[in-house]
């Protein structure tokens, strides 16, 4: 009797026990999920505030080279342009530069370009100085680059954009500048010949550079669910391309042994610059949009998660109060006192069916056992 009411109690035990391990595994799961949700949340986060720094960081860029370009001809510089392209870093630094770790650089960039606009020079001394301020900036984005996680990017449409963005229009932009500042410098040291090879190199370089833009743009879009990336920047890039065709035209290899020439370069190579600079803002706002899609993606998988977890803690908070062995011990305790009374209840009187015959054989014999008296009576008399 004892073994059979122990035995729904190691039911119950079994039962609790395994709703714990499966509770746990499902509870490591979660937790794993939910790490890892949280680590793509942060990297992105990250991405997200380098794209937010190299926008205005770019930018920057084209108005140095465009500077550099207006001051190496003797022209004034847009001095007012640049002060609020240096705002803008210096606010993008101010948010995420700590983090990034680019503050120190930047704040070095930020004096050189404080000196240039007091005191930009002209001809090769604002081509060295400008440059120099223009290399420091491009490896400025590098750094952002690097430490924003970008460069890992491990979607292929999010990576193409960066790789157009930090590492092709920058080299663009330096390169062009290099065209027009080549092309107004007097010959010093350098023979004609030597010149007119160094104008075609940076010619070559941005058409390489160029080609590389064209193929990896063509790369994002076709490996991307966001339908606005191939259309947003086709304007953009369109006439990009045109400048860039204008600047280094097909015959470009039958003119490297060729006298250079100013007519239309400079020109060309201005628009180049501008261009870029659309191009490239447009390359970030895209981007950045990409980004967002995938962070708010992670974020409704973090709230799956905790729905989750809810619905698990739920689960096994009710199962554990059904299989709880006191629940069942008491539920036993109630259907035994309930016994218990039926047990104790006073019995019923019987009513036993009696036979007629039975009834007539016992009067007989009443009517013999008075016969017999009278009998003994008068026997006792004659005596």
């Amino acid at each position: 009797m004892s073994t059979l009411s122990t035995r729904p109690k190691l039911r119950a035990v079994a039962a609790v026990l395994a709703v714990t391990v499966i509770g746990t595994l499902l509870g490591i799961g979660l937790v794993g999920s939910w790490s890892e949700l949280s680590r793509q949340r942060g990297f992105v986060t990250a991405e997200r505030a380098g794209v937010a720094y190299l926008r205005p960081l770019t930018a920057l860029i084209g108005a140095l080279t465009a500077a550099e370009s207006a001051a190496v001809r003797g022209q004034p510089i847009d001095t007012g342009g640049l002060r609020t392209a240096v705002a803008g870093v210096a606010g993008a630094d101010a948010a995420h530069g700590a983090a990034l770790g680019a503050t120190v650089r930047w704040s070095e960039v930020q004096q050189r370009i404080a000196t240039l606009i007091d005191e930009p020079g002209t001809g090769q001394s604002a081509h060295r100085d400008f440059g120099d301020v223009v290399s420091l900036a491009i490896e400025l984005t590098v750094q952002v680059g690097d430490a924003s996680n970008l460069i890992l990017d491990p979607e292929l449409d999010a990576y193409y954009l960066m790789d157009v963005g930090l590492m092709r229009l920058p080299t663009v932009m330096f390169n062009a500048a290099r065209v027009a500042d080549l092309v107004a410098l007097p010959l010093g040291a350098d023979t004609a010949s030597e010149r007119a090879a160094a104008v075609a190199v940076a010619r070559y370089e941005v058409a390489v550079a160029a080609a590389q833009i064209s193929t990896g743009l063509k790369k994002s879009v076709l490996n991307t669910e966001r339908s606005a990336l191939g259309t947003d920047i086709t304007g953009e890039q369109d006439a990009f391309q045109n400048a860039v065709d204008a600047l280094t035209p097909p015959a470009l290899v039958r003119q490297l042994s060729g006298p250079v020439t100013g007519a239309g370069l400079e020109d060309a190579a201005a628009r180049v610059n501008h261009t870029a600079v659309t191009l490239v803002a447009a390359i970030w706002d895209q981007l950045d949009g990409l980004l967002a899609d995938r962070q708010a993606g992670l974020v409704s998988q973090q709230r799956l998660v905790i729905a989750g977890a809810a619905g698990v803690l739920a689960g096994a908070v009710v199962l554990l109060w059904l299989l709880a062995p006191d629940r069942r011990s008491r539920a036993t305790d109630e259907g035994t006192e309930g016994s218990d009374e039926v047990e104790a209840a006073p019995e019923q009187p019987q009513i036993s069916m009696i036979d007629a015959r039975d009834l007539l054989g016992a009067e007989e014999l009443v009517h013999v056992g008075r016969g017999v008296q009278a009998r003994r009576r008068e026997r006792d008399g004659a005596e």
